[in-house]
This record gives C-alpha cells, sequence and structure tokens, in this order.
C-alpha cells in the first residue's frame, strides 16, 4: 500500500520514538484499548477580527470536520507508530476511540494506552 503523504513516515517515526522514550517495558501482548485525542489548530477564519479578535465567531465550527485528516488515517499512523514498542501487533487493540478537537493550547495527538475491559 502506498501513502499519499509525505509527512506519514516522519509523523510514524516521530510517536515510536516519543513511544521509545517513555514507555520502556517489553511489548504488551494482550487485549488493549487506546484512547486518542487529536489537537487542531482553528483557522484564522473563524476568529472574530478588532478587538473581539481572541474570540470565536458564532458561526465558527465546534470539531474539526475538514476533508484532510481522517480520524482513521490519523489513528492508523499512531497505531503503527507504537507497534513493537508498547504493544507486539496492533491486532491487540480491540478498543479504539480516537476525536479531533480544536485548540488553541497545542498541537498534536495525546494517546493513552491500557488493559482491555469488558463494560
Amino acid at each position: 500500500m502506498l501513502e499519499s503523504s509525505k509527512a506519514l513516515r516522519p509523523w510514524r517515526e516521530r510517536i515510536r520514538a516519543l513511544a521509545q522514550e517513555h514507555y520502556t517495558a517489553d511489548p504488551l501482548q494482550e487485549a488493549l484499548r487506546v484512547d486518542i485525542v487529536f489537537y487542531f489548530a482553528r483557522p484564522q477564519n473563524h476568529m472574530r477580527t478588532g478587538r473581539y479578535k481572541h474570540e470565536l465567531k458564532a458561526s465558527a465550527p465546534i470539531f474539526p470536520a475538514t476533508k484532510r485528516n481522517d480520524v482513521d488515517k490519523l489513528s492508523r499512523a499512531i497505531l503503527d507508530g507504537l507497534t513493537g514498542v508498547v504493544f507486539d501487533d496492533d491486532g491487540r487493540v480491540v478498543d479504539l476511540r480516537a476525536r479531533k478537537v480544536y485548540s488553541t493550547k497545542r498541537e498534536g495527538a495525546q494517546v493513552q494506552v491500557r488493559h482491555a475491559v469488558l463494560l
């Protein structure tokens, strides 16, 4: 499968490097739940102008529902980057929760991996 984005390989490598930095145990070999929140900067056109430039326009969308940055492709890149470091195979993930949000404080992703549990 060929990837269309030139930014994908560096993104995966960055994920892998951060995972290696923060996770030092052996790769997990059990059913897992992964929660991911992707943070995106708001476009400038979502903001008011003038002395109210720090406020959102009433018409600004709540979620970043763009044609780019599919949440499933973003999630796959995260899981691929974690494979071999945090878990031995991304097939171990039985519960995946991912969402995209706007943030004024940061861009990137927050990832949490935990044991899967039945509810």
